[in-house]
Order: structure tokens, then C-alpha cells, then sequence
């Protein structure tokens, strides 16, 4: 899943054996740049988000709709539910900067963002993490996301990063 119009996604791919995604499918949003799509080996999927900067696009060529308020996580949600998923375990959805790091490790443009953190949000432990405004949205929005499926069971790996309200935490079988 790619919704970003930044270049630098690319990194994400580079690194892999590429025949590893020769048949699993890309979905993709129209403002993914052309040099990100052609490095992907496998099928690519086109969608539209409700942004004004598809209704044209979308009037001309239909395509499916998927949710996005800001963030991939929300995009790759709503794709596993419309999919009809009964349970999306939420892996590395901090939303916040748990040991004052952006992405996770091995991100491809890992990065320390303290300088950036003016907000905080609980974490699964209850205690204060920091984060930024547009991270808090996008816990809000998750949030929102949640509570009108509730059919499906939101399960996230990790107590660190925010504290999603309406998800459990998810213990592997293993």
C-alpha cells in the first residue's frame, strides 16, 4: 500500500528480492510518483481516497474508494476490512515516538524526530510518550475508524506506541 507522493518510498522496496513480489499486488493512490510504481514487480492497484484531488480523476476513470485521513495506516485498515478481514492486528502503529524514533527500525529513512514532538498521547503503559500534532489526527481518526466497525477485532502488538482506544493488545500464537 502506497499513498504518498513522496520519492523517497522507494527505499521501502530497495534491499528485497523482488521476485518475492512478483504476485502480490500494489495498491496504490494517482499521486504515487512513476519512479515508485515502475520498481514494484508485481500488480499494481489504483484507488481513490474522498480527497478533492481525485473527484475529477475518479469521475473520468472509476475506481475503488478506500479511507485515508493523513496516514497509510488508516488506508491499509480500511483495505483489510473492505476485504473483509474479522481481525487487523496493528504492527509498528505507534503513532507517537516511543525511544524518540519516527519509524521503525529499518524504515528506510529512520529517523530521530524529538525536535518535531511538542504533543504527547498515553501509551499502552499509560504513560506519556511524545508525538506530533498531525500524529495525534491520525490516532483520532483511527480511533473513529475503529468504533464504527465494530465487527472487527483490533488487535495492536505493541503497549509503547500510543494507545489506540478500541483495540486489544495482541498476544502471536507462537
Amino acid at each position: 500500500m502506497v499513498i504518498d507522493d513522496d520519492p523517497k518510498i522507494i527505499s521501502s522496496f530497495q534491499g528485497y528480492d523482488q521476485t518475492a513480489f512478483e504476485d502480490i499486488p500494489l495498491v496504490y493512490f494517482p499521486r504515487v510518483p512513476g519512479s515508485v510504481l515502475s520498481v514494484w514487480p508485481g500488480p499494481r492497484l489504483a484507488a481513490y481516497s474522498d480527497h478533492p484531488c481525485y473527484r475529477e480523476a475518479c469521475r473520468k476513470i472509476p475506481r475503488g474508494k478506500l479511507f485515508a485521513s493523513g496516514s497509510v495506516l488508516h488506508t491499509a485498515v480500511d483495505l483489510a476490512v473492505r476485504m473483509g478481514a474479522s481481525e487487523v492486528i496493528l504492527l509498528g502503529a505507534d503513532l507517537a515516538f516511543p525511544g524518540g524514533q519516527k519509524y521503525a527500525s529499518g524504515a528506510g529513512w529512520n529517523e530521530k524526530e524529538t525536535s518535531a514532538a511538542q504533543h504527547w498521547v498515553l501509551d499502552g503503559h499509560g504513560k506519556r510518550v511524545d508525538t506530533m500534532a498531525s500524529f495525534r489526527g491520525y490516532l483520532r481518526d483511527l480511533e473513529t475508524y475503529i468504533e464504527k466497525h465494530p465487527q472487527v477485532c483490533f488487535s495492536n502488538s505493541s503497549l509503547d506506541g500510543a494507545f489506540i482506544k478500541g483495540t486489544t493488545l495482541w498476544r502471536d500464537a507462537s
